[in-house]
């Protein structure tokens, strides 16, 4: 699901199973290890649902996806029948660039840490410019920044009581699929949402 969940998911399952879990989050090679080797797996493993599936993997594919779309390209199953080109494009694309990044963490592993010792009152002014500058190439209205605002917020609140962010990434990107396709399912019953109940109370009857 992107490296925005793999990479938590990937750290706090080494920190479980850990002898020494307490190390953690202290400078710990063990978790530096585990996040930033599945930050880089996943790159090219979101492709895979946007690919098969029509669904994005994180925010990067769900702009792909998008562009796809833009085009007339349809994800999905049918992408392999009707352009393999495109699809055999996208991974011969991951190949590379992960042979590129290899190289450019070769080089420059010694000179990337340095980036961790500038004071965080430079590095948040130029975040925060940064993200205007992507609200404002995306969109330009004036909505757009206050949502990004309220999201700011909602971060901060989220911090404050200690609630995990990572399983709001994939409801945030793949909410829109899921409100569309719950909206064609009311339509295929007329018990409406109790139908959904019962599916899944049947479903828990026979797992169990």
């Amino acid at each position: 699901m992107g490296a925005g969940l793999s990479n938590m998911v990937s750290y706090t399952d080494a920190k479980n199973s850990s002898k020494h879990p307490e190390k953690f989050g202290k400078g710990c090679i063990d978790g530096v290890v585990a996040s930033e080797t599945i930050n880089n797996g996943s790159v090219g493993g979101s492709l895979i649902p946007v690919v098969v599936l029509g669904i994005p993997g994180d925010g990067t594919t769900a702009i792909l996806l998008g562009g796809l779309k833009t085009h007339g390209i349809q994800a999905g199953p049918l992408l392999f029948a009707n352009n393999p080109d495109i699809v055999y494009t996208l991974f011969l694309n991951a190949l590379i660039l992960a042979v590129m990044l290899l190289v450019v963490q070769l080089f420059g592993m010694r000179l990337f840490p340095a980036i961790l010792g500038i004071p965080y009152h430079y590095l948040y002014p130029a975040i925060v410019v940064l993200c205007f500058i992507g609200i404002f190439v995306g969109a330009g209205t004036e909505f757009n920044f206050i949502i990004m605002r309220a999201f700011a917020m909602i971060g901060l609140l989220m911090d404050w009581v200690r609630l995990p962010v990572s399983p709001f990434l994939p409801a945030f990107i793949l909410g829109p699929t899921v409100e569309s396709n719950l909206h064609k399912g009311f339509k295929y019953t007329d018990d409406g949402i109790w139908a959904y109940l019962k599916a899944g109370w049947v479903a828990q009857r026979r797992a169990s």
